[in-house]
């Protein structure tokens, strides 16, 4: 009985075949041409692939188009055929890792981001279903990214009431309501350092609660003025309150769906606490007690917030510095300077997790390769911490 004629298109196993036949009679790399290595099989397959399904002239055009769709932003970096330079490592994905925002900007969007993800799963249910309403969705490319209503040109100081104040600091953070009063009722209050961390935390707070349009209004204009002195009087020499500040900014953009502007402040953050040598457990014993609390308080918010920054957005960590000392356990006080200036704290659930995530982004996908001991390693710590 004759077999059924098989669609060209679905003629997949030649184009594999011939791939693997190609890759078995590339020459072994030798001293006369030490450049030459063997290829991958997938990315052999890959442009062979596609030529076998353009080979006809039914609809290979629009099925090459489907699985490419999802990097026509740009031009990616794709192998080309007869380049036999490849790197001793894992295939790094030829993926183009950009998106637009509202404004029609491109942001960068690494391995490990959702968005990444997800663009993963839709290659994958191209190739296995092909084109359908979930690999054609018109916003697939696109990333929310709100346009901030008010910038520094036309920032003013937000008028607030004591009743408006507290309300929006006892949204943020029980412990400011202490300080509102007196600074409220200051008129010299905009030359205070500590500012424009009030500030902040009073936009946080409006953006939390965000009862009504009013809130909207009163947290872009705390905001903008919190920023504005934070960055004129804060900038040039940079101090603790530099850190919190723009970790403040941070976590505001955050919330307002400004993730790149956010990733972009974190980085101040950052770079000022290496200045200041927060990231040193030695350098915060050495102030007293409160303060080299601060300090490495403010260095576990900060970590916490830019990898979660990182992760989310799949971009490289800024603070994961093999220099850095600050203990993420409790630990003992072993030396009595240590017990009478920055006692061990003890440690969270957050502070663990995070550890999980930085020794992913670092270990598996900035080197783009991932071993069994290093999985099995992975998995132990997040067994760990569940049972903790």
């Amino acid at each position: 009985m004759p077999r059924n004629r098989v669609d060209p298109l679905r003629r997949r196993r030649v184009a594999q075949a011939y791939a693997r036949r190609s890759v078995v009679a590339v020459p072994p790399a030798d001293s006369a041409n030490p450049d030459i290595e063997r290829r991958p099989a997938s990315d052999v397959a890959k442009p062979l692939l596609c030529e076998a399904r353009g080979s006809s002239n039914h609809s290979a055009s629009e099925d090459h188009h489907a699985l490419c769709e999802l990097d026509d932003l740009a031009p990616s970096e794709t192998l080309k055929q007869g380049d036999n330079t490849v790197l001793d490592a894992a295939p790094k994905p030829k993926v183009f890792r950009m998106l637009r925002d509202s404004q029609g900007r491109f942001i960068y969007v690494g391995e490990s981001a959702s968005l990444s993800f997800l663009q993963t799963v839709r290659r994958a249910v191209i190739v296995a279903v092909g084109p359908c309403v979930f690999t054609s969705d018109p916003l697939r490319h696109l990333m929310i990214e709100t346009t901030p209503a008010i910038r520094f040109d036309n920032v003013h100081e937000p008028l607030l009431d004591l009743a408006e104040a507290l309300s929006l600091g006892d949204q943020f953070f029980q412990v400011l309501i202490d300080k509102l009063p007196t600074w409220v009722e200051d008129s010299s209050r905009r030359k205070k350092l500590e500012s424009p961390v009030i500030y902040l935390a009073l936009a946080i707070g409006a953006r939390g609660r965000a009862r009504d349009e009013s809130d909207e209004i009163i947290a872009g204009r705390c905001f903008g003025y919190g920023r504005q002195i934070a960055t004129f009087t804060l900038m040039d020499d940079p101090s603790l309150l530099t850190v919190q500040s723009f970790i403040l900014i941070t976590y505001y953009m955050l919330a307002a769906c400004r993730h790149n502007g956010a990733f972009v402040n974190l980085v101040v953050a950052v770079r000022a606490t290496y200045a200041l040598e927060i990231h040193r457990h030695e350098t915060n014993v050495a102030f007293v007690p409160q303060e080299g609390i601060s300090r490495e308080r403010t260095w576990k918010t900060l970590q916490v917030c830019e990898l979660f920054l990182s992760a989310s957005m799949g971009r490289p960590p800024a603070t994961s510095d093999t220099d850095c000392n600050i203990p993420w356990t409790s630990v003992d006080q072993v030396a009595s300077r240590e017990s009478q200036h920055v006692p061990s704290q003890v440690t969270s659930v957050i502070l663990r997790t995070c550890h999980v995530f930085e020794r992913i982004l670092i270990e598996v996908y900035s080197r783009r390769a991932v071993s069994l001991d290093l999985a099995r390693s992975i998995s132990r710590q997040h067994r760990e911490w569940t049972e903790a």
